[in-house]
């Protein structure tokens, strides 16, 4: 008779633990997606809320386009609203956030009215902010974007006379500068004269 040798007790827990590693690499999901995970469920979790209304409703720009991208670049973090117009007062809207761990996108529609912005679903920015509802707040002749759950902070720290309220706003993103038209050779120049005959 074949004698078979049982395994020790010592065999028995190494293989259960290389097991249990090998589960982990498989099941569990690494940073990234547990970051990105974490935020969907903030936004998909978020619950519709009465917000904060701007102090002075003077500020609100209600004349604005707000087609092309809006960032706020933290110190660790970083998000984006990136808005194509779709027709009047309504946006495509693709929402990015990411830190040191990961991040996500999110695809929304907005619709802009008197300055205030309303998504059709939450955003989760990689900081723990949530929200539906931006203001579009006119600042020196210059536009920002402001969460509806930052705009009290946002304010006090205006009124204190610090600039730490650009961490709660998002701000255009620069772009391109036109391309000058060039001058042409035809009729009176820049000081009133024509130009020189030509040679020959």
């Amino acid at each position: 008779m074949r004698y078979v040798r049982r395994q020790t007790l010592a065999e028995i827990v190494a293989v259960l633990g290389i097991v249990a590693v090998l589960c982990a690499i498989v099941f569990i999901p690494d940073s990234a997606t547990s970051t990105r995970w974490h935020l969907e469920r903030r936004a998909r979790e978020y619950r519709a809320k009465s917000v904060d209304a701007p102090a002075d409703p003077s500020l609100l720009a209600t004349d604005i386009d707000l087609a092309g991208e809006w960032i706020n670049d933290g110190l660790r973090t970083y998000s984006s609203f990136v808005f194509t117009k779709r027709g009047p007062g309504q946006y495509g809207v693709q929402f990015t956030t990411h830190g040191c761990l990961g991040g996500c996108k999110l695809s929304r529609m907005a619709s802009l009215s008197d300055g205030i912005i309303s998504l059709d679903g939450a955003v989760a920015e990689y900081v723990p902010r949530t929200y539906n509802t931006l203001y579009a707040i006119r600042v020196d002749n210059l536009i920002y974007l402001v969460p509806a759950d930052g705009i009290r902070e946002f304010e006090r720290s205006r009124a204190s006379g610090s600039d730490k309220w650009r961490r709660y706003a998002f701000s255009r993103h620069a772009t391109k500068e036109p391309t000058p038209v060039a001058r042409t050779t035809e009729g009176p120049d820049s000081d009133g004269e024509s130009p020189p005959p030509a040679d020959g």
